[in-house]
């Protein structure tokens, strides 16, 4: 919302920005409200810049990732020891209703990564069904990616073309199957008798016309 609000052009790149969400609740908090040390728990903690190490957490979520910026806060009265705002125990300390906001109470978090709570959740049950951790990394491998991409591949998964596609409209991708039709009749290949689709009856006319040879033998 905040980039379209920004950027009144018609450029669609303000769409394209990942999911960035920014943690500073002390700026929701009175101004004389400040956290006690996690460490010391004498002093008081105070805004102490950005985080930089990393700048902000990558969650991995279902077909994409978003990120979360947050700030530091440092003791400015015993230790001088600096925390990030979305420490536990910093958390714990803000009123439940803020504190619930934050969408790291919904994610598993490591040092500098994290997955979203409803894909582990999904994850377990399936791996508890059979399915194993190197299938879902090849899920993901296959949902994160840019949807108006079409990507065509050989049998070793090499990529073979990559086109641009931004309406579903099947000319896009005429010119890379015709051309894939022609290099296998100029290098000697058999040609392609089997062709697979999810939407058999809207997609049949076109790819009879664009691939003659599913014709043979019909």
């Amino acid at each position: 919302w905040f980039a379209l609000e920004k950027d009144r052009s018609d450029s669609p790149e303000a769409l394209y920005y990942p999911r960035v969400f920014v943690w500073v609740p002390s700026k929701l908090l009175p101004n004389d409200f400040s956290f006690t040390c996690i460490f010391c728990g004498k002093g008081k903690m105070r805004e102490n810049g950005w985080n930089s190490n990393p700048n902000a957490r990558r969650v991995v979520d279902l077909d994409s990732c978003y990120y979360i910026l947050s700030k530091r806060v440092k003791c400015r009265n015993s230790c001088h020891k600096s925390c990030t705002m979305y420490h536990e125990k910093i958390l714990q300390q803000l009123p439940p209703g803020l504190r619930n906001q934050f969408p790291g109470m919904a994610a598993f978090l490591t040092h500098c990564s994290g997955i979203d709570n409803n894909v582990m959740m999904l994850v377990r049950s399936t791996i508890a069904h059979g399915l194993t951790p190197n299938s879902w990394e090849h899920i993901f491998r296959e949902l994160h990616v840019f949807g108006s991409l079409w990507t065509l591949i050989k049998q070793f998964k090499q990529i073979r073309q990559m086109i641009l596609t931004p309406t579903r409209h099947l000319h896009h991708v005429e010119g890379p199957l015709c051309s894939v039709v022609k290099s296998l009749h100029e290098h000697g290949h058999a040609p392609i008798s089997l062709l697979w689709t999810d939407n058999v009856r809207a997609d049949r006319q076109f790819v009879e016309r664009v691939i003659p040879t599913l014709h043979a033998n019909v």
